[in-house]
């Protein structure tokens, strides 16, 4: 028996649930997201880890208060109040050579509110941070050539020293683009400064969840969706689409289930997107051969337990250890021991590394930079993700949520936005998709009316 609906959204990540949550919102409810996993999220949940009993995050995010896409989305499934923005939320940066330097903005108007902290970023020397504006230089190009440049090639030429190369924009750029200097874009890099940095105080404030991140985003999207009368299909995995002309588009799953539907968005990774078989006469199947290859790019989760408190503040990086940040959940959240998550991005050679050899890893940092806490690793949990992020290559084109057939649509967090891979792209992308599947009904309403 084949099940029909008005829009199918396959992949039930941060893009998906926007998508599906944003049709419900504006009044449909025949839909149908299909995710193949037990569980919904995506890249953004959490597991029951047995021996601790505490609900561990598949990854450490960091919001900030430019996620306003996000912030719509989690006051749609009325979990905002569980995301916490806070000015003390300073970034703490440790090195050997400087010590110690924090960012944190100043409720000041733009571009003050980060300006006065820059100037007083002992991470990098005085005349480096005079430097800085030479960064101004970015402002004259425009979006297209920036995307043809890396942000090495756009700092080298913006006067960047390679001492503040590694003591601040390569820390920024792995944390914020899961790549290095090299291989990040920098029209992503000036996404980040300016939507993110610069544009106001309100929009520099970090945020992190107070709840592990499934109680956040894929819990509350669960309840929104049943509570509207629409359908969500977990363990569900879809294996072929027939996109036809004059027919409803017809999913296979690999269940044996059919469904048929007369809008489809595929909100998941371009990697599971090239496994489907795709028959069409609106050329479908070429059009994703044909897309820009994305390079996947790994980050490292290390959630571990010590029998003291290490350091009080929310989080913390370090930029001469191959450890690159550490959240302490104490902090934000409330965890039953004293429990943090260390964090490397874009080191693919480190997933081989053992859970003693990272303990020793952390042992030794411990006793490096806090000395005076001899604190002790009791216990250390990996939670990797080889493909947290897709990376465009620098040069190449976007990739947009609208495809060659009318009928289906892209969503992800590495479609159709300016910014790099984060959850607020995700979320945009999943609201644009919906946008175009909601203006697609208008026109079909307005022929059939003439």
């Amino acid at each position: 028996m084949t099940s029909h609906f008005d829009t199918i959204v396959v992949g039930g990540g941060c893009a998906g649930l926007s998508c599906a949550t944003a049709l419900i919102e504006s009044g449909q409810n025949n839909i149908l997201l299909l995710e193949k996993k037990s569980f919904l999220g995506g890249r953004t949940h959490s597991y029951l880890d047995q021996k601790s009993g505490e609900m561990l995050d598949n990854g450490q995010h960091l919001f900030l208060g430019a996620y306003h896409e996000t912030k719509v989305f989690l006051d749609r499934i009325s979990s905002l109040d569980e995301l916490c923005f806070r000015q003390h939320y300073a970034t703490i940066l440790r090195g050997k050579k400087f010590g110690r330097a924090i960012l944190r903005p100043k409720e000041l108007p733009a571009p003050f509110h980060m300006s006065f902290s820059m100037m007083g970023f002992k991470a990098l020397t005085i005349y480096e941070r005079v430097k800085l504006l030479g960064l101004l230089r970015a402002f004259f190009y425009t979006k297209k050539q920036l995307g043809r440049l890396s942000v090495k090639e756009l700092l080298d030429r913006c006067g960047q020293s390679q001492s503040s190369l590694i003591n601040f924009w390569e820390p920024l750029v792995l944390a914020t683009l899961n790549a290095e200097l090299k291989e990040a874009r920098a029209d992503f890099l000036m996404e980040v400064l300016t939507k993110g940095f610069f544009s106001s105080y309100s929009n520099a404030l970090a945020g992190l969840s107070r709840v592990p991140l499934s109680e956040l985003i894929a819990l509350p999207a669960k309840t929104f969706i049943d509570g509207s009368g629409a359908y969500v299909q977990e363990g569900e995995s879809v294996i072929s689409i027939e996109d036809y002309r004059e027919q409803p588009l017809l999913l296979h799953a690999k269940s044996g289930r059919k469904y048929t539907c007369d809008q489809l968005v595929l909100a998941i990774p371009p990697g599971s997107m090239k496994t489907l078989s795709l028959y069409s006469d609106s050329g479908l199947d070429r059009h994703i051969e044909t897309m820009p290859r994305l390079q996947a790019s790994p980050i490292l989760s290390y959630h571990f337990w010590v029998d003291q408190e290490i350091f009080s503040q929310a989080y913390m990086g370090f930029v001469d250890h191959e450890i690159q940040w550490i959240f302490n959940l104490s902090a934000y959240a409330k965890p039953k021991q004293f429990l943090y998550t260390c964090i490397i991005s874009a080191r693919a050679q480190l997933m081989g590394k053992t859970r003693q050899e990272i303990q020793t890893l952390l042992q030794s940092l411990i006793r490096e930079y806090f000395p005076d806490a001899c604190a002790k690793v009791l216990r250390v949990c990996p939670s990797h993700q080889a493909k947290a992020t897709w990376n465009l290559k620098v040069g190449d084109a976007k990739i947009s949520n609208m495809t060659v057939s009318p009928r289906v649509f892209f969503a992800g967090d590495w479609v159709g936005t300016d910014l790099p891979c984060t959850i607020e792209a995700a979320v945009q992308s999943g609201h644009q998709a919906a946008q175009l599947i909601l203006k697609s009904f208008r026109n079909q309403k307005n022929i059939d009316q003439s």
